[in-house]
C-alpha cells in the first residue's frame, strides 16, 4: 500500500523573490561572459560554469510544497531533498510578522511576504514557511497536532 500525505500545500513565491534568484544567477553568468570577452577567456569560461552550481544551490534549497502526513510535516525542496519534521516536536503553527522572513532565529524557507507562517517546535529549530493557503495550512496543522496529542 502506497502512503500519501493527507494535505499538500504549494509554496508561495513573490515576484521580487523570483527576480532576486534570477539576479544572482545572472550576475554570475554575466561576470563570466564579460571576463571571457574582455580579459581572460579561460577564467571567463570557469566563472560562467559556476552558474550551474549556483543555480543548483537555489534548486535544492527552495521549497516546492509542504506535505502534511499523519505523523510529520514534510518540506519538499528540489528533488530529491525533503525535510521531515515529526508532529510530536511541533508545539504550535501560527501566522508570523513580515520581519521574521529576514531576521529570525530558526530556519527560514519564506519565499513570500504575504503568507509568512511560523512552525514552533519543542525540539530543534523553528521554521518560517510561506504556503499559498496560510489559513488552510495553519488550520490543518493545528488539527493534526490535536490528533497527535490525543493519541499520545
Amino acid at each position: 500500500m502506497i502512503s500519501r500525505p493527507t494535505r499538500v500545500f504549494p509554496a508561495r513565491y513573490d515576484w521580487w523573490f523570483f527576480l532576486f534568484v534570477m539576479f544572482v544567477v545572472g550576475v554570475v553568468l554575466g561576470t563570466g561572459i564579460v571576463t571571457a570577452l574582455l580579459d581572460d577567456r579561460t577564467a571567463g569560461i570557469i566563472v560562467s560554469c559556476l552558474t550551474i552550481p549556483v543555480a543548483l544551490v537555489f534548486w535544492f534549497m527552495l521549497p516546492r510544497r509542504y506535505e502534511l502526513w499523519p505523523d510529520r510535516l514534510q518540506i519538499v525542496l528540489g528533488w530529491p531533498v525533503r525535510l521531515a519534521i515529526p508532529l510530536t516536536t511541533i508545539t504550535e503553527v501560527r501566522s508570523a510578522e513580515v520581519v521574521t522572513a529576514f531576521v529570525y532565529w530558526g530556519i527560514r524557507f519564506a519565499t513570500s511576504l504575504r503568507t509568512i507562517t511560523e512552525v514552533c517546535r519543542s525540539k530543534g529549530r523553528n521554521y518560517i514557511l510561506s504556503p499559498v493557503d496560510r489559513d488552510g495550512f495553519i488550520e490543518s496543522m493545528n488539527s493534526a497536532l490535536l490528533t497527535v496529542r490525543a493519541r499520545s
